[in-house]
């Protein structure tokens, strides 16, 4: 009889603790989906992409957005607070411009979870574009100053079978000419770019251009090209910008390139700048050909009040434009 009673008790207690045992943790998130598949969008399309997420512990679950990844991602009010066994969405207005093929960007949230402090959603998907262009920038490499000219092609691809017709096409540059090589049901253009000299002064160069296609396509480009102009001596960067929030902080080193183009050996002299407190110095990657200058400013570093910039200069053995080189050293402005 008395066993009978223990095994009651022992039953009942077992029932009572399967009933009311709580086994969520204090805190914690689950999401509907962390990859957020929209399939496929047209190019130039705005839509709103919604994360859902539920607070599965016992206290209030904090959701902060940290940052996105690109600007093609908006981030609406969303909730920051849910309350537990509640649901929280963030809205995320997402725009497929200049876009085109398979995309991936994500978006990163700091929650009150531990050991899920820092989460990453990701946004995926193909965009659809009835006209690929490609490159839409293009890279020309290094330029010798006795090139008589240069060109680069992009291509205008229609993937809905009509051809590609321009409306307008404008050259930023005096020096640029272009000519356009269609297929036979033109639903593929090749427009060639020419570039005439003279390919301007500074060592790095870049230019773009304006097309506007019509027909059933309605679509604007801003496509663009870059070199460089290959000097006897090239010297990078030109311009160094200081960054003085972080350097009241922590100290900043900044080399300066010299390489040489021509056959006679080089070296580096008459090195002068007109500032305080900053270490440099000459160090010879590879001798007579590669050269740096490193420019180490201190933890603390003030910039002069008097002065706008300050100038490093030097000149180079065997130079046949025995120039006199300045690297102009500025404040970062915002």
């Amino acid at each position: 009889m008395k066993f009978k009673y223990l095994f009651f008790l022992v039953s009942l207690a077992c029932v009572y603790s399967f009933f009311s045992c709580d086994n969520r943790k204090d805190y914690d998130i689950q999401f509907e989906k962390e990859v957020y598949d929209f399939g496929q969008l047209n190019e130039n399309t705005r839509t709103t992409l919604v994360f859902r997420y539920k607070n599965t512990g016992k206290n209030n679950l904090e959701v902060e957005l940290i940052r996105a990844t690109c600007g093609c991602t908006e981030m609406k009010e969303y909730d920051r607070v849910v309350k537990p066994g509640k649901w929280g969405e963030m809205p995320v207005d997402f725009n497929t411009e200049a876009m085109t093929g398979q995309v991936l960007r994500s978006v990163y949230i700091k929650t009150n979870v531990p050991g899920r402090e820092d989460i990453r959603l990701d946004i995926t998907g193909d965009v659809f574009n009835p006209v690929t262009v490609s490159p839409q920038s293009n890279w020309l490499g290094n330029v010798k100053k006795d090139t008589t000219e240069l060109t680069a092609n992009y291509v205008f691809s229609s993937n809905i079978n009509m051809p590609v017709v321009f409306d307008r096409i404008e050259m930023s540059k005096d020096n640029v000419t272009y000519s356009l090589d269609k297929n036979e049901d033109e639903t593929v253009v090749t427009l060639k770019l020419t570039i005439k000299p003279p390919f301007g002064e500074e060592q790095n160069q870049s230019g773009s251009f304006y097309v506007k296609l019509g027909g059933g396509f309605t679509r604007e480009y801003h496509l663009g090209y870059s070199y460089i102009i290959e000097t006897p001596i090239q010297v990078n960067p030109e311009i160094v910008e200081l960054n003085m929030e972080s350097l009241a902080k922590e100290s900043y080193e900044r080399r300066i390139n010299i390489k040489s183009n021509i056959e006679a050996p080089i070296d580096i002299f008459d090195l002068k700048f007109d500032g305080e407190n900053v270490k440099y110095s000459i160090e010879a990657l590879l001798k007579d050909k590669f050269y740096q200058i490193p420019l180490i400013f201190p933890e603390g570093y003030l910039f002069p009040a008097n002065k706008e910039n300050l100038t490093l200069s030097f000149r180079v053995k065997n130079d046949p434009d025995n120039k006199l080189y300045k690297i102009v050293i500025k404040p970062y402005k915002k």
